[in-house]
């Protein structure tokens, strides 16, 4: 059941239509490797998909794991982000980073068969370009590093109104080619409109257990590591769920161990 669960991600049937992945595990357990897994498969399985990561600030880019050749980075124009060495005290560099003025053009400017690394300079407004992509008319892939900051749980004023929006975009994504998959440690930390609207959940050692799915938390706490051969979870869709692998262990390249952050400018 497990296999058959995870084929569904893959599938990509304009009758069956798109699929939305909430993983969640506990630290360092293995939920932004699984969306690595699943964007490397897409990448080499369906290039003609455009792939989109939207990664944290001020912590590891993740995507550099698949390797600098595959992917291209992009940032909202005139939004001061810049990017750093880790490993040679933050100095800055340039990673041939293309800007970006609309969601229109962060699209035409994407390329096909590599990952498409974004960054707005408010996270939250990844969620406007995904309202933007129902319209294009084209397959196209969505990963989410840590969606807690992109659609918190109780946000106020403007964020309760983007939380709401995107939690509507979310009752029709599954006719419109788009596939999402966010991870989160925290996912009490979510918007609930969010979390309500999932389709598959994947609970990776560490992970609690939800009151919509029929895994246990004693069958989550069960979950054994291995960080040879990847650590084992459950998928859950519409009451069935069985155990995978996620066995795609992505480590640190050496020498791209870079961040992103919004370079603060002084104004008198």
């Amino acid at each position: 059941m497990g296999r058959e669960l995870l084929s569904l991600i893959h599938n990509k049937s304009q009758d069956r239509g798109s699929t939305t992945v909430e993983v969640t595990d506990g630290l360092g357990s293995g939920k932004t490797a699984f969306l690595l897994s699943n964007l490397k498969y897409t990448l080499t399985n369906a290039p003609h998909i455009k792939c989109f990561f939207s990664e944290v600030f001020r912590a590891p880019i993740q995507s550099l794991k698949l390797g600098k050749e595959n992917v291209q980075f992009f940032v909202q124009k005139d939004a001061g982000i810049v990017f750093r060495n880790r490993e040679k005290k933050l100095q800055e560099e340039d990673m041939g980073q293309i800007e970006f003025t609309s969601n229109e053009d962060l699209y035409k400017k994407a390329v096909h068969g590599k990952c498409n690394t974004i960054f707005f300079k408010e996270r939250s407004d990844i969620t406007e370009f995904i309202s933007y992509l129902r319209d294009v008319g084209e397959w196209c892939s969505v990963y989410i590093d840590e969606m807690a900051e992109v659609v918190p749980f109780g946000g106020a004023g403007e964020q309760w109104v983007k939380n709401e929006r995107f939690g509507n975009i979310l009752k029709d994504l599954r006719k419109c080619q788009i596939d999402l998959f966010y991870c989160s440690q925290a996912v009490s930390d979510i918007d609930f409109r969010t979390r309500s609207r999932v389709l598959i959940r994947v609970f990776l050692p560490g992970a609690y257990a939800d009151r919509r799915c029929r895994v246990s938390q004693d069958a989550i706490d069960g979950l054994k590591r291995n960080p040879t051969l990847g650590n084992e979870a459950y998928i859950s869709l519409a009451g069935n769920f069985g155990k995978i692998r996620v066995n795609d262990v992505f480590r640190p390249i050496k020498g791209l161990c870079y961040d992103a952050v919004v370079k603060e400018t002084n104004s008198k």
